[in-house]
């Protein structure tokens, strides 16, 4: 069996991405440490779709599958199921780290899940933090974040 000494020189390339990674969402995102948050309009406008809704599910307790204020009429469930048990909501809340879910986090997993991608193409720990670096900071994924994606 390994001792410690081993399995933390195996594993410093991960923390020290992590560590960079985190460090460097929160330095891309710093009014999110003034409590400023960004004003997603995709987020905003959902919210704004789906008051209908949750006024509904507020005053009976359950779920309308129908909504009138979208086109005429349409069905509800793009726009508001309440509660559900999907576990991709699990797995979401575990690589976000308990960091600012709408900016950093998505940032972070961004650059982390490219690392991971990248480690997996055979590339060494420091080009898998550059690359992972360049993807989570190209423009499309900024301006996406931007818009609530």
């Amino acid at each position: 069996m390994e001792n410690y000494k081993d399995i933390f020189k195996k594993a410093l390339p991960f923390l020290v991405a992590i560590v960079f990674f985190i460090a460097l969402s929160f330095i891309y995102f710093n009014p999110v440490l003034e409590g400023k948050v960004l004003p997603q309009m995709d987020n905003i406008h959902a919210k704004g779709i789906s008051h209908e809704l949750a006024k509904y599910h507020e005053e009976t307790g359950e779920y309308s599958q129908w909504t009138n204020s979208m086109f005429g009429g349409m069905p509800a469930y793009q726009i508001y199921l309440g509660e559900t048990n999907n576990i991709y909501l699990y797995i979401q809340r575990f690589l976000r780290l308990g960091l600012p879910y709408t900016t950093v986090a998505i940032l972070f997993i961004y650059m982390f899940g490219f690392y991971l991608l990248l480690l997996s193409l055979r590339f060494n720990h420091w080009q898998s933090i550059l690359g992972g670096m360049a993807f989570g900071l190209a423009s499309y994924n900024i301006i996406i974040i931007a818009a609530g994606h």
